[in-house]
């Protein structure tokens, strides 16, 4: 969103500085792999491939958040009868593993006193997940709202969706910095971070929404995707940038689910790992103190005082 307004060249119009914003096509495990290999400054992921990036030793900053609160649904065919993921124990379940709504969906199973083993979980991709749906060989899929053209196709119907669940078990996606540019350059850190907050405030007001759903439209997935998954929730709770206690306690959460489950070698240090100082001191100077509520680790607000 912040690309497609130009935000951050406005920041640094009148520097000479170029800015270019590389979409990379692998998302969050591919921006790993540019700050690793230093093609990018900053990096812009969903927890799991950031947690991957840490614990594998990548020397990042987490200074801002991108957008939280996005759902997961479950997905079954039109046909089905089955109303509860319950009611799917010893049966084939898709899910691109390794996903940030993994953590979600090991939530639900585990609220209906289900572990992952007790249902045949299957990793697969968007096209044949649907494939699969369609030809009767799942019984479920678990995924995005980028799904939601299963159900205006026809091909399925949801069941369920984390909108009935604890903000926790909703995904994130958020800023991330390389260590070294973060030393080196801490104001131009601070300047990006403010193209990012003039970017979060703009949407954070209803009034806005049409546009904000325009905007992501440009990446081609239909408006109506984005206006069934936002309408009627939160929108300073989505896009908050601050790394508050609800993120932080997040990250934690799931960093200790991937470790637990093997898919990290070594715990990640959250609270190193988060640097407040650039999106606060950006924040601080544009005036804008109290506009987002800090949150607490169940994503309820805090009572702040606003800037005058």
């Amino acid at each position: 969103m912040a690309a497609a307004r130009e935000a951050v060249e406005q920041e640094f119009a009148n520097d000479g500085v170029t800015v270019t914003w590389q979409h990379l096509k692998g998302g969050g495990p591919a921006s790993n792999e540019a700050l690793a290999n230093r093609s990018v400054d900053i990096g812009y992921a969903g927890e799991f491939p950031a947690i991957f990036g840490r614990a594998g030793g990548l020397k990042t900053r987490f200074i801002g958040g991108g957008f939280r609160g996005n759902n997961a649904y479950l997905y079954v065919a039109p046909s089905s009868t089955v109303k509860d993921i319950a009611e799917l124990k010893g049966r084939k379940i898709a899910i691109r593993k390794g996903q940030p709504w993994e953590y979600g969906f090991d939530n639900l199973l585990r609220s209906r006193g289900l572990k992952q083993s007790d249902v045949q979980v299957l990793n697969l991709s968007v096209p044949d997940a649907r494939t699969a749906l369609e030809r009767g060989d799942i019984d479920a899929f678990y995924d995005t709202s980028s799904s939601f053209n299963f159900t205006t196709d026809g091909v399925a119907k949801i069941i369920w969706s984390t909108r009935d669940a604890p903000r926790d078990w909703l995904y994130v996606a958020d800023f991330f910095v390389a260590d070294e540019f973060a030393k080196t350059y801490p104001t131009a850190v601070t300047r990006f971070l403010k193209a990012i907050v003039r970017t979060s405030q703009w949407a954070s007001d209803p009034a806005n929404a049409p546009a904000v759903y325009e905007t992501w439209a440009q990446t081609g997935f239909p408006l109506e995707n984005f206006r069934r998954e936002y309408e009627g929730t939160d929108l300073k709770f989505r896009f908050s940038p601050i790394p508050d206690e609800f993120l932080i306690t997040h990250y934690k959460k799931a960093s200790a689910y991937m470790y637990d489950n093997k898919l990290i070698r070594r715990p990640v240090d959250v609270d190193t790992w988060v640097d407040r100082s650039f999106v606060d001191a950006a924040i601080k100077q544009l005036g804008l103190i109290g506009f987002w509520p800090e949150y607490d680790q169940d994503g309820t607000a805090k009572i702040t005082k606003a800037s005058n």
